[in-house]
């Protein structure tokens, strides 16, 4: 049964919730990145080890409450091109469950299938929101060069909109601020057991905020925010921060209450927003604006804030995590 190859047999264990090329960006060798560590202090180190929690993304049985939990949240959506993605993902996932149990419970012992579901188990959501990156990445590198042509371009930008979604949804922030929110529920066991389903949870919610991002893309501004201040552009472990104004973080923003913003490098970023406050194109920012972006980010970080230079990281220090402990 073996369906890869070699090297889609290699087992990965640690999994990025933030792509490592990404964080290049901020690196003056391509390689390491200034960032503030879990346990206090400020850091020089490869983006490899940033962002990354071993078997976060990893493939767990999925038991009738499980099943029965994902199903509620899938048919919450009111699209039912999206329903019909999301059942027909649960169904794949549920037959390559069946067949890892068939297996296992086999007489004959084949070593080319455990090796092939050790693999699916283990790889198959990293590999998914990589293909999200990968083909993200054109648009991306346009935005950083202020090509404005591809922001009026729909089908350009769906690739980096279902990237965008993912990564809001993808991340140990949005995780855990998601199942804290669950605490005043009547189930009492909810969090647990979204806890357990995460890996397929994140993949719908990320795919519905996506879905809405591309289905009102003309109702949306556009825009590359361009930063020439002494102040960097900082990201985060939740790169895509709402900096929609006055949001209370107390509930979840109404549909209108959206301004994603995205960091591209320590002089770009990008901004899709419905508030008005920048129209579509090409802003130049002050550096009020700059820090104001820079505390949103930190407070929706969950351990790490990152730059190019240690300075810039220093007087937001305090502020990160503040938004998951409010919630």
């Amino acid at each position: 049964m073996n369906i890869y190859n070699e090297k889609q047999l290699e087992i990965k264990k640690q999994h990025h919730y933030v792509w490592a090329d990404y964080m290049r960006y901020w690196s003056l060798n391509k390689r390491d990145v200034y960032y503030t560590k879990k346990r206090g202090g400020i850091a020089l180190d490869s983006v490899k080890s940033i962002a990354v929690e071993r078997s976060f993304y990893k493939v767990r049985k999925l038991s009738s409450e499980h099943i029965d939990l994902i199903r509620g949240f899938i048919f919450m959506s009111n699209n039912k091109e999206l329903i019909d993605h999301h059942l027909k993902s649960l169904k794949y996932y549920l037959e390559m469950q069946q067949l890892y149990e068939l297996s296992i419970n086999s007489e004959v012992k084949s070593e080319d299938a455990n090796l092939t579901f050790e693999a699916f188990i283990n790889n198959s959501v990293e590999n998914q929101h990589f293909e999200l990156e990968r083909d993200s990445q054109p648009i991306a590198i346009e935005l950083r060069k202020l090509n404005t042509t591809v922001l009026k371009d729909k089908e350009k930008m769906t690739d980096f909109l279902f990237f965008l979604g993912n990564q809001i949804t993808r991340t140990k922030a949005f995780k855990d601020t998601f199942i804290n929110s669950l605490s005043m529920s009547p189930e009492k066991n909810q969090g647990h057991l979204v806890d357990d389903c995460w890996w397929f949870l994140s993949l719908v919610f990320g795919c519905n905020i996506s879905e809405k991002l591309c289905n009102d893309f003309e109702r949306y501004h556009h825009t590359i925010l361009v930063n020439e201040t002494e102040t960097p552009f900082i990201t985060s472990d939740q790169p895509v921060t709402n900096i929609y104004p006055n949001l209370t973080y107390k509930q979840p923003p109404r549909n209108n209450e959206t301004d994603y913003f995205y960091p591209l490098s320590p002089t770009k970023a990008y901004l899709i927003s419905k508030s008005g406050r920048f129209k579509s194109g090409i802003s130049f920012v002050d550096e009020v604006f700059v820090e104001q972006v820079n505390k949103e980010v930190s407070m929706g970080a969950y351990y790490h804030i990152i730059s190019n230079n240690k300075e810039s990281l220093k007087p937001y220090q305090k502020l990160v995590g503040k938004r998951i402990k409010l919630g």
